[in-house]
């Protein structure tokens, strides 16, 4: 009977896309994007491929606390387009964002807005095809998409974080149907995040930041490093109250770095931790 109750319901839906899509958004489980039909056979092959059962519960989605079980992620990630080569990722994302600490039931509905962003490391990231080279924020790359997607469609279909009912951003910003990328490791002067964060470099991990905006710093004139810092923190200091309000609650910015831009600041002796300090300082 537990068994049972853990199992998501089963819907009969008409097989045409045009119609099964219109019937998803007017339930409320769509993003706005196609979806492909979560049949029991696709679900089947995804769970499969990440060793779950059905009934295997991972946790609860804030803020509607829905209970997310292996079967549930599986329907939401073969709506999103994931394939078996995708599910590690998404599991891990899904895995991730149920943690306390993620505080995905804020993300969700803050009327500021805010959008996981997945970044994924490891040699998973290149057996699923995650870009972390050119555009690794832009459109092209399914393995990006989807995993994004996932985590996203969880929130929003277990957590309750939908748009006009408990989500209630003023504006949002459109990472919130997908935001994932790959490090650029082999690319970096540095330790990738997940070495950083303790983990070996041949393990896989998947780190989540709750990310409210995305400004981008343009630097083609620098030609030392401490310049190119210079720029990121002169912008860091434009964005004026702003900035102080997010210090006063320790919320943290994360700066991403181009491979050019990073290696030109490692030439001139910087490591990770000095980035920080300077930035900070």
């Amino acid at each position: 009977r537990a068994a049972r109750a853990l199992s998501a319901s089963r819907l009969e839906l008409p097989a045409e896309i045009d119609a099964l899509n219109d019937a998803f958004e007017a339930r409320g489980w769509s993003d706005g994007l196609p979806v492909i039909p979560p049949t029991e056979a696709r679900i089947a092959r995804l769970l499969d491929g990440i060793g779950l059962s059905h009934e295997e519960v991972l946790g609860v989605m804030p803020p509607r606390n829905g209970s997310v079980t292996a079967e549930k992620l599986a329907a939401n990630a073969v709506m999103a387009g994931a394939g078996p080569l995708h599910m590690p990722l998404a599991l891990a994302a899904v895995r991730a964002g149920l943690r306390e600490e993620f505080n995905a039931g804020g993300i969700g509905v803050t009327t500021g807005g805010g959008a996981p962003l997945v970044i994924v490391n490891g040699p998973e990231a290149g057996r699923a095809g995650v870009n972390g080279e050119t555009a690794c924020f832009g459109s092209g790359y399914r393995a990006n998409a989807v995993v994004g997607r996932t985590l996203r469609l969880v929130m929003r279909n277990l957590g309750g974080g939908i748009p006009g009912a408990m989500k209630r951003s003023t504006q949002a910003f459109p990472a919130e149907y997908s935001f994932c990328t790959a490090e650029a490791e082999a690319r970096s002067p540095w330790e990738p995040l997940h070495v950083e964060l303790g983990y070996k470099r041949e393990q896989s991990t998947v780190s989540l930041a709750g990310v409210r905006s995305f400004h981008q710093v343009t630097d083609h004139t620098a030609d030392r490093g401490e310049q190119i810092l210079e720029t990121i923190a002169g912008s860091m200091r434009a964005w004026g109250a702003v900035s102080y309000y997010y210090q006063g609650r320790q919320v943290e910015v994360l700066v991403v770095l181009c491979p050019e831009h990073a290696k030109e600041i490692a030439a001139a002796g910087y490591t990770k931790a000095g980035v920080k300090q300077f930035l900070f300082e």
